[in-house]
């Protein structure tokens, strides 16, 4: 954060990166402040405010009061008079970066949507129902203000694209999970196996557990997904653990300890080549 020097984070306000974000004080007691946000990079103040008028950084810091403020509001009215409209210009449909800047736009919207069904557990359609465009709608013409630009149906992005990025985010996650642990030497596995009363369907879900002094314990669910091996038999267990543990280049040693239930399939699946605790809520 301290690396980021003053033209770092104009180039990061230029690209749109998604770093950046701004906010206005909670206790703005100048009116003065109607002109400026704050501007946070990875939710951190780089002690800089930006300015609506001129789009120009401005140091600052918690503190400093609205003198600064009062004095570049006086000097943009000097260099810009009568001119208040530079955000209008730069949004507006004439403006030949325009296309470049929907692009951009929509390819943020695409990941933000996909993100948003796999968290909230969303079907990929919903983006296309009107109450949520409704609903962007509002959103979208507040942050607008200044002009139409363009409709928001042109941005959102369809329900194939949605499934297809979400799958693009799990396999770019997966591989930085992967990376990530393997310098971990030591781990607890949890397993656990449910069948859906509905569909009949039976899951296994698999979890890992480590500690380090950086984050403390860090939890990470590795799968949950459909068991279809013939049955659920010790070797089958077994094997279904060691398969999903292979495909994150991780596998069952001394080093390892296991959470599990008591049923004998599982104390049998793991009675050796692992450390086996029996789960205290399943006595």
């Amino acid at each position: 954060m301290a690396s980021l020097s003053k033209s770092d984070i104009e180039k990061l306000i230029r690209n749109r990166d998604p770093s950046i974000s701004y906010a206005k004080p909670k206790k703005p007691f100048s009116e003065h402040w109607n002109n400026y946000s704050q501007v946070f990079v990875n939710g951190i103040p780089p002690h800089y405010i930006f300015c609506s008028n001129c789009e120009n950084l401005l140091a600052w810091k918690t503190g400093d009061g609205s003198t600064n403020l009062k004095k570049h509001s006086q000097y943009c009215r000097d260099k810009f008079p009568g001119n208040q409209q530079l955000l209008t210009k730069f949004m507006s449909s004439n403006n030949g970066n325009n296309e470049r800047l929907i692009r951009m736009i929509k390819k943020d919207l695409i990941t933000a949507a996909a993100e948003f069904c796999a968290i909230d557990n969303r079907p990929f359609s919903l983006i296309q129902g009107n109450g949520f465009q409704h609903l962007a709608n509002a959103m979208y013409g507040a942050g607008r203000a200044l002009s139409a630009f363009t409709p928001i149906e042109s941005l959102l992005p369809d329900r194939t694209t949605i499934s297809r990025e979400t799958d693009k985010i799990f396999f770019e996650d997966r591989a930085k999970l992967i990376n990530l642990i393997q310098s971990v030497k030591q781990y607890c596995i949890t397993i656990n196996f449910l069948t859906e009363p509905y569909t009949k369907i039976g899951y296994g879900g698999l979890s890992i557990h480590y500690f380090d002094d950086k984050f403390g314990l860090n939890v990470f669910i590795l799968c949950c997904k459909a068991y279809k091996l013939p049955n659920q038999q010790a070797n089958n267990v077994r094997l279904f653990t060691e398969n999903i543990l292979r495909s994150f280049s991780l596998e069952l040693d001394k080093n390892t300890s296991i959470v599990c239930d008591n049923e004998n399939k599982m104390r049998a699946a793991f009675r050796h080549g692992a450390v086996r605790v029996g789960c205290s809520a399943h006595f």
